[in-house]
């Protein structure tokens, strides 16, 4: 089939972009964050492991790399996943997923800061326009300005950009992706069970319509998201999965006005059209071949 790998990035996005509806409706019937990612991240490392034993996938690792995908799970992916679903509380779904996005522009700045590496023009010219793609979306008519969820939104894209980081510095050759993601949701998932049980324990007593927006989560923006963007990445490269993947907040904005009622207008489109380019400038003139885990 042509245009395999990019039908499967494209699959990928869109399960990332459903995230966040899923999540406001479970919120809306009752469920708290917590009990969110608990429970699907326990489906979603069901299928995965599953997956991975079926398949007779070596899912061996070095001591090292066991210590470094542990702080991946259980600090950065879950403290990203942490405030990015705080912040569905209070911004819209398309909002949050721009702010999101801008974890590319805070790689370059982090990488510039702390990792010494050089300032290009190219990389100048993504942060400018995420911040300006940022700022439409933000000042957009019907638009909902909450400071509270904006901070939230910007830790969890912090948190995603120095994963980022680690991950093309940690030195997984041989580690296939699949088995990656399995451990790294594995530790998150030890870290949201532990948020849980601060927070109160978890509750279960929500009504049939919540269990089926958790599970679907779990199943598509979760798992087969995960699944179809390693695939996808194998296929074409990670840098133009991640070009692919830049749909993901455009899509949001869409799906948040169809099943949210969330506000939709020009701007706000082109606000993260404009977001989407920053991305494509950073991996359109300085491809790598690493596979990301996304939230």
């Amino acid at each position: 089939m042509k245009f395999k790998g990019e039908a499967f990035v494209f699959i990928s996005a869109t399960g990332f972009a459903l995230m966040p509806v899923f999540a406001k409706l479970a919120y809306k019937l009752g469920v708290n964050v917590s009990t969110v990612l608990f429970f699907r991240f326990l489906i979603a490392i069901s299928i995965i492991w599953a997956y991975i034993f079926i398949k007779r996938i070596d899912f061996r690792i070095k001591l090292r790399q066991a210590f470094i995908l542990m702080i991946l799970g259980s600090v950065l992916y879950a403290g990203s996943s942490i405030s990015i679903f705080s912040s569905y509380k209070f911004i819209s779904a398309g909002f949050s997923e721009v702010l999101l996005f801008t974890y590319p522009a805070m790689v370059l700045i982090v990488s510039v800061i702390f990792l010494k590496e050089k300032i290009e023009v190219n990389k100048v010219y993504a942060v400018v326009l995420s911040i300006m793609g940022t700022v439409l979306v933000a000042y957009t008519p019907g638009q909902i300005i909450n400071f509270k969820g904006i901070a939230f939104a910007l830790l969890g894209a912090l948190f995603y950009a120095i994963y980022v980081i680690v991950i093309g510095h940690g030195k997984f050759e041989g580690v296939s992706p699949v088995v990656m993601s399995g451990y790294v949701i594995f530790f998150a998932f030890v870290t949201f069970t532990i948020f849980a049980f601060l927070e109160g324990g978890i509750t279960v007593n929500f009504n049939v319509n919540a269990w089926i927006c958790i599970t679907l989560m779990a199943l598509f923006s979760t798992s087969i998201a995960i699944f179809a963007f390693c695939f996808g990445a194998k296929t074409i490269g990670s840098s133009a999965a991640a070009i692919i993947s830049g749909v993901e907040p455009v899509e949001a904005i869409v799906f948040g006005y169809i099943f949210l009622k969330e506000s939709l207008n020009p701007i706000m489109v082109i606000g993260a059209l404009i977001v989407v380019m920053a991305i494509v400038s950073i991996y359109i003139f300085e491809p790598y071949e690493k596979v990301n885990v996304n939230i």
